[in-house]
Formats: C-alpha cells, sequence, structure tokens
C-alpha cells in the first residue's frame, strides 16, 4: 500500500495529494491492474477529469 502512496505522490509531483490504497494480489499471467476512484473538491465531468491525468 505505501508503495502505491508514494509513487502516486511521485508521479503527481504533489505531496499534498491524499492517497488511501488497499493491495490485494489476485493470480494474473501479465502485468499489474489497479481499480482507482478519484474524489475532486469541485465536480468535474469526465473530460477533464481524462485532461487532467494526460497533464
Amino acid at each position: 500500500e505505501m508503495k502505491m502512496v508514494n509513487e502516486t505522490k511521485k508521479i503527481m509531483g504533489d505531496d499534498g495529494v491524499k492517497v488511501s490504497a488497499t493491495t490485494v494480489r489476485v493470480p494474473v499471467f501479465y502485468g499489474h491492474s489497479e481499480s482507482v476512484n478519484v474524489e475532486t473538491k469541485d465536480k468535474i465531468n469526465v473530460e477533464k477529469a481524462r485532461e487532467l491525468f494526460d497533464a
């Protein structure tokens, strides 16, 4: 969990971002998967969220 918290803050370039992580190991053949839930202070639409993630 702490790796997800630390890496998210590093990638976002913001130590103030709040991250709550739960890790569950499941058998997969290739790669990793994540389920992400984002809560914003102000209401935004999907297009704005994608724009912010792409920035």
